[in-house]
């Protein structure tokens, strides 16, 4: 039997993922949540637009990492300590 991490759906899921990427805690170099600033839907750099993930979560992948000071700044909770292992 599968064990789930978060007790909902594919669909909550991705809805989780993509507040924490418009949040910035998921974001890359190029693609920046709006935690600091809002980038305005024409400037956005849509990509594939085949693909069912909102901006800027489109362009997360997991070695862009987790950005802990965006953690640090919503939640105020100290969570760097993940970034070591």
């Amino acid at each position: 039997q599968e064990r789930k991490l978060l007790p909902c759906n594919k669909s909550e899921i991705i809805g989780i993922l993509e507040t924490l990427a418009i949040c910035g805690i998921l974001e890359t170099p190029e693609h920046k949540g709006y935690i600091d600033s809002f980038t305005p839907p024409l400037m956005r750099d849509t990509g594939n637009l085949k693909q069912s993930l909102s901006y800027p979560l489109n362009w997360w992948h997991g070695e862009n990492k987790v950005n802990y000071n965006n953690c640090y700044k919503i939640f105020n909770i100290d969570f760097s300590y993940l970034s070591e292992k």
